[in-house]
């Protein structure tokens, strides 16, 4: 048997998140703009994590699924 070297460059894996601002993001949760401006001013469902970039509010694709899931099953 041969030992294969453990230190073998590992490339990270991409990326692959979808940056949604909050129009888009509404629409796909089936909210509206105003209820994720208060959520995010009052800090509920602060698992969305709504960041800002260049003055406008996103949020990951990966963190709305995931509040999908919750609102689905919320003891999961």
């Amino acid at each position: 048997m041969t030992n294969k070297n453990k230190t073998e460059s590992k490339q990270p894996l991409p990326n692959t998140d979808v940056k949604m601002d909050r129009h888009q993001s509404a629409a796909y949760i089936n909210s509206t703009y105003g209820t994720m401006s208060v959520w995010a001013c009052k800090g509920i469902h602060s698992h969305l994590k709504p960041f800002k970039e260049n003055g406008k509010v996103y949020y990951w694709q990966s963190n709305l699924d995931f509040h999908l899931r919750q609102e689905l099953n919320p003891y999961a």
